[in-house]
């Protein structure tokens, strides 16, 4: 089955995960969930109001990456450094090395923009990164939520 798939131990230990196939947004429990509920926004937070499978699966994927432990790379709430690596200040503009993010989730959150395949634009990237209409922005706009209002509820740093 698909247990543990994106993110294990990404959120309170033994309180969620029916039979261990909960997604990785709803998989930190009860507790995060109802947080998540009195303070994030389900039309633009999050990835189960998305209707289409596989934009949600890029969504979920996001998240799961953003709250990854082993990423370290939500800060406050804010997973850009995921993005961006180590090159916060160009990676927003630039398409080329040395330059261009190359943070732990760059490939699940060019997925999650859907730009066209085999294509990468920085700036694009920047544009969606918090827009709701886009799987990227609405897994983003949940880790800030979250990492904003229910960081210890919910795990996300």
């Amino acid at each position: 089955g698909g247990a543990g798939t994106g993110g294990a131990g990404t959120g309170g230990a033994g309180t969620g995960g029916a039979g261990g196939s909960c997604t990785p947004t709803g998989c930190a429990g009860p507790v995060c969930d109802q947080c998540t509920v009195d303070n994030c926004v389900p039309s633009t937070d999050g990835c189960d109001q998305i209707a289409d499978p596989t934009d949600r699966q890029l969504c979920e994927a996001a998240y799961a990456c953003f709250v990854n432990p082993a990423n370290a790379c939500v800060n406050q709430g804010d997973p850009l450094n995921c993005w961006c690596g180590s090159n916060p200040t160009t990676c927003v503009t630039s398409n080329a090395a040395p330059t261009k993010a190359n943070g732990p989730c760059l490939d699940a959150i060019v997925a999650a923009a859907k730009l066209p395949p085999g294509t990468y634009d920085a700036a694009t990237i920047k544009q969606v990164f918090v827009d709701p209409s886009r799987p990227l922005g609405r897994a983003v706009n949940l880790t800030s939520c979250r990492g904003n209002f229910c960081n210890a509820e919910c795990s996300v740093p």
